[in-house]
């Protein structure tokens, strides 16, 4: 692959093109190539979620007396 087809003109097209047509040719790159344009990640984290084959069996303890459980308090919540 050229420069020449990467940048979709040759080196005397652009030498041509006023500021505002380079501009116009080069806004797809921009949010790639400008910090400041770069479409930002979402700050919603994944909210956890109970597994529920690990409630079902903590439940069934609970239910035969056994209450204290901190080996599973860890693992009974899950991120999608």
């Amino acid at each position: 692959m050229t420069i020449d087809e990467l940048l979709q003109c040759d080196a005397a097209t652009l030498e041509r093109m006023t500021n505002d047509e380079l501009t116009a040719h080069f806004k797809k790159y921009f949010p790639i190539t400008r910090p400041e344009l770069a479409v930002k990640p979402s700050a919603n984290k994944p909210t956890p979620s109970v597994n529920p084959a690990l409630a079902k069996g903590i439940a069934l303890l609970k239910a035969h007396g056994i209450e204290d459980l901190p080996m599973f308090s860890t693992k009974l919540k899950r991120t999608k």
